[in-house]
C-alpha cells in the first residue's frame, strides 16, 4: 500500500483501507468552499506505547493524556499519528460526513470509502 520509491499512500477497491497523506486530503478538499478548523492526532503516540498505556494506573494515564491533548495538533506530531480528526467549516457551518462521503465517492468514481447509514 506504499510506493516503494516515493512512500506515497496508495489504495485500491479491494483493500480495507483507504491510505492518505494529509496533502491528499488537502488536494480533495481544495475544491471545496471550506476552511480547516482542526486537523487533530487523534491516538499520537499510543500506538507506539500501546502496552504501556493499558497498563498505566489513573495517575500516569491522566498525566499522559494531558500532554497527548497539549500536542495533537502539532504538525510535527500530527505525522506520527495512525488517525486524525479533520474538522472543516463550510459557509458558516461544519461539512458533515455525508457530504464528505459524497465528494469522495464523486472525487474517486464511484468508489464509496465509508457510508454514513
Amino acid at each position: 500500500m506504499l510506493d516503494g520509491e516515493t512512500f506515497a499512500a496508495t489504495s485500491q477497491p479491494k483493500d480495507l483501507f483507504e491510505l492518505v497523506r494529509k496533502e491528499d486530503i488537502d488536494a480533495l478538499m481544495s475544491v471545496f468552499p471550506v476552511t480547516r478548523l482542526h486537523y487533530v492526532a487523534s491516538d499520537g503516540f499510543a500506538l507506539f506505547m500501546r502496552e504501556a498505556v493499558v497498563n498505566m494506573d489513573d495517575e500516569t494515564f491522566v498525566l499522559v493524556l494531558k500532554y497527548h491533548l497539549s500536542t495533537c495538533e502539532r504538525d510535527d506530531f500530527v505525522g506520527a499519528t495512525s488517525h486524525v480528526i479533520d474538522v472543516f467549516r463550510k459557509l458558516g457551518k461544519l461539512v458533515t460526513a455525508n457530504s464528505i462521503c459524497r465528494a469522495f465517492h464523486y472525487i474517486y468514481g464511484g468508489h464509496v470509502l465509508w457510508s454514513t447509514q
